[in-house]
């Protein structure tokens, strides 16, 4: 128990030091050298948990219906884009301007249709690409936007995120204040976003994800009943013929029906099936640890359709 201890606390050393140092280089790094540094920085994390990356991998295969060789492929291509993304992030964080001309907006009329309602806007994204651009083009254009997130076990992890999103314009809602803090943004109009594709512990439901039941965040879901407020779809993913570019996509608005549990279900299943769409269409965008979660194993500690 103490070996595991001392463990992790080199661990959490070794990646506040490198973090600091890589925040301190990208900066003067070209665009091009930054996503090669980031590419094989993803490569080499792809080797640090073996466990988990066979254990991700048999999830991808079974649940993606291919083989053992595709899901690694698939795996190998997610952390390569998990370490352009987080090179990309922390070069900006240290005043890089973000380049306006590496973003194609694709629906942004959907954006400003759901403004104009008045009542909200709950942004509905998953962990695709580089998931952080869209608050911070969305931040830089001047929209007021905040982002439900968990802290880390690190506390040093968690402010640096924080710092970081906030020089983007991205404001941080935690977990443990986020219903009430959440109501305060949509009564003004403002833009709550929100990650569904993770697992919703004790407080979630069940619903078919990328074609099994499992377990799934519904409380966005019952707060965007309750205020009717728009629920946006927007994906982001790195353009496949220019990995340094980002396609932003809205998609329709849509508000969750008034009644009870019924509609709050269908509401979740209607998510789960477009992020389980993007994922199909995107695998090798996907943060690998989505593969990791124990979401499918469902039981009794997940809320059934129907029970409270």
């Amino acid at each position: 128990m103490k070996a595991k201890k001392v463990l992790r606390h080199v661990r959490g050393k070794c990646i506040r030091y490198g973090i600091a140092f890589l925040r301190a280089l990208t900066p003067l790094l070209g665009r091009r050298f930054l996503l090669k540094m980031g590419e094989d920085l993803g490569a080499l994390m792809y080797f640090f948990s073996p466990r988990r990356i066979q254990k991700a991998q048999t999830r991808c295969a079974q649940l993606l219906g291919v083989s053992m060789s595709d899901a690694s492929r698939i795996l190998r291509s997610s952390h390569r884009n998990l370490g352009r993304s987080l090179l990309e992030l922390l070069a900006v964080s240290r005043g890089r301007t973000l380049p306006r001309d590496i973003f194609r907006i694709d629906g942004k009329e959907y954006l400003d249709t759901a403004l104009r309602e008045g009542s909200g806007v709950i942004l509905l994204s998953a962990h695709l690409g580089n998931w952080e651009l869209i608050g911070a083009w969305m931040g830089k254009q001047g929209y007021e936007i905040h982002a439900i997130a968990a802290r880390f076990d690190d506390p040093w992890l968690t402010s640096t995120l924080t710092q970081l999103r906030e020089g983007f314009g991205l404001r941080t809602i935690w977990m443990h204040t986020f219903l009430r803090e959440a109501l305060k943004v949509l009564q003004r109009n403002a833009i709550l976003a929100v990650l569904l594709d993770q697992a919703g512990g004790k407080h979630g439901c069940v619903a078919p994800f990328l074609g099994k039941p499992a377990n799934t965040p519904q409380a966005p879901l019952r707060i965007a009943q309750k205020t009717q407020s728009m629920i946006l779809p927007v994906l982001t993913v790195r353009d496949p013929r220019n990995p340094g570019h980002h396609i932003i996509r809205f998609y329709h608005p849509f508000r969750v029906k008034q009644g009870g549990k019924e509609e709050v279900q269908e509401a979740v299943e209607r998510c789960n099936n477009l992020i389980s769409q993007w994922i199909h269409e995107h695998p090798d965008q996907w943060l690998y640890q989505g593969w990791l979660y124990d979401r499918w194993d469902c039981n009794s500690s997940c809320n059934l359709p129907g029970s409270e």
